[in-house]
């Protein structure tokens, strides 16, 4: 660092009430209002994930590597205060190895292992099926030896496809999907499990339940898309109130409508087996696709109900909703409405992805926000439990507007403690050309510009390819939140092929995929430290993301500085927990940053910082001096010399306890670390993109 920005950055620290001094630490002037700095947080074990060759290329397989392609996932975890809570539960469809008829799989991860451990993933434990295809089928058929005798499946009913997942107040798992008859129609089936995922009722007890109405005609309706389910945790009657809606088309009119069933009695009947019941309005000629279903309100009373239709009056697919402030009752839902911006501007609104919390609903889908443009996620917020709708509006996009990549399939979910969060499938401008899950959050939702994906791609799965550069393309994504580690975390999964050697079988067969939260020690000492947050983080507000909470909790730090390059004025932006809030202008890091941060006790001598590992990080660099980290999954052979010759970068200097300001020039040949914080000098403005 050239004298003059050592000087001034040691003028700053001095006047800011900070000591570069190690181990010293100056109060703050006595002018300053004050808080008590907040305890640290309780420490927590987690084990180790015990099934390292379950990672393949990058992504976390759930699902059993095998022959069978797995398809369509859909995630619920167990809610606070239940006998499971933070358990997480994941269906989707597979072929069955010995009928060759698709069924419905599931796996589940205990709140202990926070997402790093899950059953049925192995061949010892094989996946596990919890649909009743037939009498006496193996709930566990990749098992070694689970071969079923000649005969044992001539009443297979057909595929079981396109499952959706709802957990209770109680822990109840409830699982609905759209199955073929032999005679080729389709009904909607259920079944749950009530001991966390050990049993379930369609398979290992009394069989399917009907959900939708099978009629005696053989005139069933055309059921060609996903069923979504969602649960009114009734507190008033102690009970929970099953919800589920479908498309389906009518035979003889050729309509197509959205339907409706409930059942108050954990599953046992339901109110749609008995007659066909549409909530959208009858005999429109206007096709409604693609449902998606919520429930807010005190009790979970209020039901809302999103698809896509189009619109008479502008001849464009709109998002249309209805709801109900009495658990979906007959007779209480209300006349079909819009809630996406209607216009008569050709923009088609895609399939919707609804989820509810509290008094509020947030709808996301695919839409072009100008013509000639690709689809971006839009969304659609109400805080009245669907009265009113901010996207009827104007036209609110989350994610970031591409050239040629357009974003499918969002869903959708809300946190109790305010965290929106958005995934969705979009074409990745990576050298395999592969389709991507990318995601969007906010903490404000009523604010539209404060979607992180407004500004960037944030890519979350892993951007590989066969030994052929055939893309992996990843889809269909779902996500929910999950209490875990202490606060709330979005747990995201997809499709994707597994084209990669080394684990796991090579089969180029589809298998369910996640990217899980990753646990990185940042090594720390007494005093003064440069440092980086190694993973993309979901919550930025720098007391999480350095909290140290899934460390000992005995690391704990009182200061921290970041040099903001775009902010001439006021460059050094401070945290001090001393302070009172206002005076805090430091609130958030993220992986792009370093920061200097003072360590009070040194504990176990790291920081544990847990985020998702990162495909790409495009860094924007400001001409002059910048403080940035290295946030790649390898470390090991990325120099300093890179970086130089990547971004024109003429200094580039790191963390040395020695040193008098406690930064010394990096040699070419140093190899960048990911924690590691560095100062890098570029003489113009350019971005510096860190790959895997």
């Amino acid at each position: 660092m050239p004298r003059t920005a050592i000087v001034i950055f040691a003028v700053i620290l001095t006047i800011s009430g900070f000591s570069i001094t190690p181990g010293i630490v100056n109060a703050p002037g006595s002018d300053l209002t004050t808080n008590d700095a907040p305890s640290p947080p309780s420490a927590e074990s987690l084990p180790s994930p015990i099934e390292p060759n379950m990672w393949v290329g990058g992504d976390y397989l759930i699902s059993y590597d095998d022959d069978s392609n797995a398809f369509h996932p859909a995630v619920a975890t167990s809610p606070p205060g239940c006998p499971f809570a933070g358990s997480i539960h994941v269906v989707w469809d597979e072929v069955n190895e010995v009928t060759g008829t698709r069924e419905i799989h599931y796996s589940m991860s205990p709140a202990s292992s926070g997402g790093r451990e899950w059953s049925n993933d192995e061949p010892s434990e094989g996946d596990r099926i919890i649909s009743d295809a037939s009498p006496g089928k193996d709930g566990f058929e990749s098992v070694a030896g689970a071969i079923a005798p000649p005969g044992t499946f001539a009443n297979n009913p057909g595929d079981a496809l396109d499952p959706a997942i709802a957990i209770d107040m109680y822990g109840n798992i409830h699982v609905v999907w759209r199955q073929m008859y032999t005679d080729g129609t389709w009904e909607i089936l259920y079944s749950r499990s009530v001991d966390n995922g050990m049993t379930w009722s369609g398979h290992d007890g009394t069989g399917d339940k009907l959900v939708s109405f099978r009629r005696a005609d053989g005139k069933d309706q055309q059921i060609q898309q996903k069923p979504a389910i969602a649960v009114s945790n009734d507190n008033s009657l102690n009970r929970a109130v099953i919800q589920v809606v479908w498309p389906g088309q009518e035979p003889t009119s050729g309509l197509q409508d959205i339907y409706y069933s409930s059942s108050d009695s954990n599953g046992e009947t339901w109110t749609g087996a008995s007659s066909d019941s549409a909530i959208s309005a009858i005999g429109s000629t206007a096709f409604a696709f693609a449902p998606s279903l919520a429930t807010s309100g005190t009790n979970g009373n209020v039901v809302c109900a999103a698809w896509q239709q189009l619109n008479p009056a502008g001849a464009t697919n709109e998002i249309f909703f209805t709801g109900s402030s009495s658990f979906g009752a007959q007779g209480t839902w209300t006349t079909e409405d819009t809630i996406s911006y209607a216009q008569t501007d050709g923009m088609n609104a895609g399939p919707p992805s609804i989820a509810g919390y509290g008094n509020s609903f947030i709808a996301c889908w695919p839409q072009p926000k100008q013509t000639g443009f690709p689809a971006d996620v839009m969304y659609s917020l109400s805080s009245d439990n669907g009265n009113s709708w901010s996207g009827r509006t104007n036209d609110f996009p989350i994610s970031h507007p591409d050239i040629n990549c357009p974003a499918m399939s969002p869903s959708v979910t809300l946190s109790p403690d305010g965290l929106a969060y958005a995934v969705w499938t979009e074409r990745d401008q990576n050298p395999n050309n592969s389709t991507e899950v990318q995601a969007s959050c906010t903490r404000t939702p009523g604010n539209p510009g404060s979607w992180s994906g407004i500004s960037r791609d944030i890519v979350i799965s892993h951007p590989d390819a066969s030994g052929l550069g055939t893309p992996a393309n990843a889809a269909n994504a779902s996500v929910a939140f999950a209490f875990l580690d202490g606060g709330w975390h979005p747990q995201v999964f997809w499709d994707e092929p597994n084209y990669t050697t080394g684990s796991g079988k090579i089969n180029d067969n589809w298998e369910i995929n996640r990217n899980p939260l990753v646990d990185s020690n940042v090594t720390v000492s007494a005093g003064w430290n440069l440092i980086s947050v190694p993973t993309e983080q979901e919550d930025t507000a720098i007391t999480t993301v350095l909290g140290d909470s899934n460390g000992d909790g005995a690391t704990t730090w009182d200061r921290a500085l970041w040099f903001d390059p775009w902010d001439a004025a006021n460059p050094w932006k401070q945290y001090y927990s001393g302070w009172n809030a206002s005076l805090n202008d430091l609130a958030a890091v993220n992986h792009t940053m370093a920061i200097w941060v003072n360590v009070t006790a040194v504990g176990d001598g790291v920081l544990t910082v847990t985020g998702r590992e990162s495909s790409s990080t495009a860094i924007s660099l400001h001409s002059g001096w910048n403080m940035i980290g290295y946030p790649a999954v390898d470390d090991s052979a990325y120099t300093v010399s890179n970086l130089k010759s990547e971004t024109g970068a003429t200094i580039v200097e790191g963390f040395s306890s020695t040193a008098t300001y406690k930064t010394t020039a990096l040699p070419d040949a140093y190899i960048l670390k990911k924690g590691e914080g560095y100062w890098a000098y570029v003489p113009s403005a350019t971005t510096w993109t860190v790959d895997w």
